[in-house]
């Protein structure tokens, strides 16, 4: 709130915002049109000046409520019995992909040219998102190419799976009935299956980074059923891999092989362009979202201690472009946009929730955000350096929990946080786990 008061109180932009039309704020003519129809004359710069800073200290106080708050309510809900919690969240993730995996299939019959799953898809898709908004079409109706389930975007159904996931092995690796554990191998392989065929990015880097953490812990516990199910769940992935790369280079549309490609060639390819070409600057989305965290950053360090203002950065960014932002396709419609529609209603995205919190909130906001998840990472660590004194199945849950935790806290890196509600729901969940009765009195008596 300091942070946004402060940059209220030298935003350089109010000519911009006061030059703009009144339409920039959706409800704002209609008040306008209340108060002139009893006799009221407002000013519109006014009008639009109060609008803003009134909406701004809102947007503060609804994210303290819903985000902090939310995480809150769920940690005073389960911090007397966390184990339920997990349980109920499995329960969760298992129902979600039932809703996930149907989706999924529709979309994997449209890429193979199928008629009747596309126009059920252009039936259906609305239902999930407002695909015509402000005049445009996104998110698109159909997706060409790229796997993206009831989600916006590809990516996005990667950032819920690095919430889903680990729930999953979790749940396999506790498992006593030889029936189920061969359900959740076909659930292993359908989920990586269906990640692998979004082709995104930063679907593709989550998974493959929680893949790294679970062999992480499998060598520090060095338990032979953990070594075993680790495996399996590593062949399950491999087998995904493969089925999703011969699917995309035999079976979709807007496939083209080229001539004698073979499998390892097919293989290159994939990584090179799914996940080598993340350290690319100019790479597929990657010119317009380094251009856009490269601005974050560079308003942050003129602004290092409060930044400019919660909400108040999108004014800032395009004199904080790079050349090669400004010549970016992509980037030049973010800017006509804003230009054309006004400040408050078109601004660019918040294309990496770190940089974001650094230029709108300075270093001091940026750390207040991040201490609390540091604080439950470094206690989530002492509870599991103290497995040999958990039963197994709570060592399993503390395990599991913090590569869901740190999938989510990375998909930040390049994303909002807010895509998902998952990173909210975890920092309630894990300061039950690490804060509940039972684990305050030992660390009491120790």
């Amino acid at each position: 709130m300091l942070s946004l008061i402060m940059g209220l109180y030298t935003y350089p932009y109010y000519d911009l915002v006061f030059s703009s039309p009144v339409g920039q704020i959706e409800k704002l003519p209609y008040v306008l049109a209340f108060f002139a129809s009893h006799g009221i004359v407002v000013d519109q710069k006014f009008a639009l000046g109060a609008w803003m800073i009134v909406r701004q200290v809102k947007g503060v106080f609804l994210e303290t409520f819903w985000c902090f708050g939310g995480a809150y309510m769920i940690f005073c809900w389960y911090y007397n019995n966390w184990q339920q919690a997990v349980r109920i969240t499995t329960k969760g993730v298992l129902a979600g992909l039932v809703v996930v995996f149907t989706y999924s299939a529709i979309e994997i019959f449209y890429f193979t040219g199928n008629e009747t799953a596309k126009n059920l898809l252009v039936v259906i898709t609305p239902y999930f998102h407002s695909v015509k908004n402000d005049g445009t079409w996104w998110p698109p109706l159909l997706w060409r190419g790229q796997l993206r389930s009831v989600f916006a975007e590809p990516s996005y159904l990667g950032i819920y799976g690095a919430f889903a996931i680990p729930f999953l092995w979790n749940s396999f690796i506790n498992m006593r009935k030889d029936n189920y554990k061969y359900l959740y191998c076909i659930a292993f392989i359908l989920f990586s299956f269906f990640i692998f065929l979004t082709k995104a990015r930063t679907a593709v880097a989550l998974f493959a980074s929680e893949l790294f953490l679970l062999i992480i812990f499998t060598i520090y516990l060095r338990e032979k059923l953990f070594f075993k199910r680790t495996l399996t769940i590593m062949i399950c992935s491999t087998l995904a891999f493969w089925g999703a790369n011969y699917f995309i280079n035999n079976c979709m549309m807007t496939t083209n092989i080229a001539a004698g490609s073979d499998l390892i060639a097919q293989t290159n390819k994939y990584f090179s362009e799914n996940f080598a070409s993340l350290a690319s600057t100019n790479e597929r989305s990657n010119g317009a979202r380094y251009s856009i965290m490269l601005a974050d950053l560079k308003i942050g360090l003129d602004n290092p201690v409060l930044g400019v203002g919660s909400n108040l950065r999108n004014a800032y960014i395009p004199h904080y472009l790079p050349d090669r932002g400004q010549k970016n396709s992509e980037v030049k419609m973010w800017i006509k946009n804003q230009r054309e529609k006004g400040v408050l209603r078109s601004g660019f995205p918040r294309l990496g929730e770190y940089t974001v919190r650094f230029a709108e909130n300075g270093v001091t906001g940026f750390f207040l955000f991040l201490m609390p998840s540091i604080f439950l990472i470094l206690n989530l660590y002492k509870r599991i350096n103290k497995h040999s004194m958990l039963p197994s199945e709570d060592k399993y849950d503390y395990i599991f929990f913090s590569i869901a935790f740190i999938g989510v806290l990375t998909s930040g890196i390049g994303d909002n946080l807010n895509i998902t509600y998952c990173y909210w729901f975890l920092l309630g969940l894990g300061y039950a786990m690490c804060f509940d009765n039972d684990g305050i009195k030992k660390d009491k008596c120790e």
